[in-house]
């Protein structure tokens, strides 16, 4: 009997006997990395095994059942009491905190659960299940390895999450992503030392969608892996481009997820995309964030140095917002650090973003590192800049990030300024 058909039963048992009807949606977190890190036989063992345990956690007379690949459901008729769906519930989420033993590897999974009541959500089973699965999505947002339940209040939101979710999913085979490119100068002067490489979304039905919107939902979805790949690809493709073209771009600076960088193949993949595409190591740059490097310096270093030694520089993005990672910079192969626009925002009004910015580039200095500033938006902020040593710079003072075609363009244009300057 399917699960629509059992969960009408209980809903029409319960009428009869006064009682609630819960519908519990779980899903995995991260198990998509799972897959990826030992094979889909072990997430297979690993779906298996929660199934087992999720029998173990509720009563012969509930239902269990899983729905889709990491996602399961379970129902539990209830009286009015509240703490019989809290002991449940808490069952549920403990169970989950016991690592699963598979195939001599320890694995610690979470789980995300949503819930959804009958009658005071729905009287309706299907509905009930897409309440249930919707709440679960705010259990994700609210940090994962917990319950929420259903709010019709938050039920728009959310409903918007998981469509940005579901496009997301076929976002790349659907080739709605695009790079855009953001000029990186000398301070005082209209040369071009780079681009750096941003990725953009737009999609028919959901239009732009921001970054900082649907990269954190890529890597909760574990889609990072494969989207990261594609702009590399992707970056070095029109990088090779242009050189052949002679058009004069710099270096090529591209953002890397931890999550790209603690995937033992990484180098690999890198190693191949320069041999495929013949651009050379020396046109790319890889920005790290800072809260990376905080976090996992230690386990980082071996992979960072293994891509410096190939020519690769390496730059850390949004530098000055941990300051314990500064400590690290002696035992890391960076070759950059970028300043964080929170700074350069406030730098002609705020006296402590002033000195942070000062010592950021007395550090860079002090260890022969190059620095460049972030968010540079007018004439103001670039004469401070270049009153307190800071020699490279970007921002929408010098260029917005723009589509390859409008590159070329850009440059003629630096480049005539800059004919021009000289015969004056």
């Amino acid at each position: 009997m399917l699960l629509t058909e059992r969960l009408d039963e209980y809903i029409k048992r319960a009428k009869r006997n006064s009682n609630l009807v819960y519908v519990i949606f779980i899903d995995l977190d991260r198990f998509k990395s799972i897959n990826d890190s030992f094979g889909h036989s072990v997430g297979d063992s690993v779906l298996a095994s929660v199934a087992s345990k999720l029998k173990e956690c509720i009563r012969s007379t509930d239902i269990a059942a899983r729905v889709s690949g990491d996602e399961f459901v379970v129902v539990v008729e209830a009286s009015e009491q509240p703490y019989e769906i809290l002991q449940t519930l808490k069952r549920l989420i403990d169970t989950f905190n016991s690592p699963l033993q598979i195939n001599q590897h320890s694995l610690f999974m979470t789980a995300s659960i949503g819930v959804s009541q009958y009658p005071a959500d729905s009287e309706d089973g299907n509905q009930l299940i897409s309440y249930a699965d919707e709440a679960m999505y705010s259990a994700k947002q609210l940090g994962r390895n917990q319950f929420s339940f259903f709010n019709k209040g938050n039920a728009s939101e959310i409903k918007q999450r998981m469509a940005i979710e579901n496009a997301l999913r076929g976002a790349l085979h659907r080739d709605e992503f695009e790079l855009f490119y953001q000029p990186q100068l000398m301070l005082g002067q209209t040369e071009c030392i780079g681009f750096e490489v941003l990725l953009r979304w737009h999609n028919p039905e959901l239009g732009s969608v921001s970054p900082s919107v649907f990269i954190p939902m890529a890597e909760q979805l574990g889609l990072m892996w494969d989207i990261g790949r594609w702009v590399l690809r992707n970056a070095c493709e029109q990088g090779r481009k242009w050189q052949l073209a002679g058009v004069p771009f710099g270096k090529l600076a591209v953002n890397v997820s931890g999550i790209q960088l603690k995937q033992c193949q990484f180098q690999d993949e890198i190693i191949t995309i320069l041999k495929q595409t013949e651009f050379r190591a020396d046109w790319l740059e890889l920005e790290i964030t800072e809260d990376f490097v905080m976090n996992q310096a230690e386990e980082s270093i071996h992979q960072l140095t293994q891509l410096r030694d190939l020519g690769i520089d390496i730059s850390i993005d949004d530098f000055g917002t941990g300051y314990s990672s500064m400590s690290y910079l002696k035992s890391l192969p960076v070759n950059k650090l970028k300043i964080d626009r929170s700074f350069i925002l406030d730098i002609e009004k705020d006296i402590d973003s002033k000195l942070i910015t000062k010592s950021i580039i007395a550090l860079g200095q002090a260890m022969h590192l190059d620095i460049i500033a972030e968010g540079v938006e007018n004439a103001r902020q670039a004469d401070i800049l270049n009153t307190l040593g800071c020699e490279q710079v970007q921002g929408f003072y010098y260029g917005k990030p723009m589509p390859e075609r409008d590159v070329t363009y850009w440059l003629e244009k630096q480049n005539y300024t800059r004919r021009t300057n000289c015969t004056r």
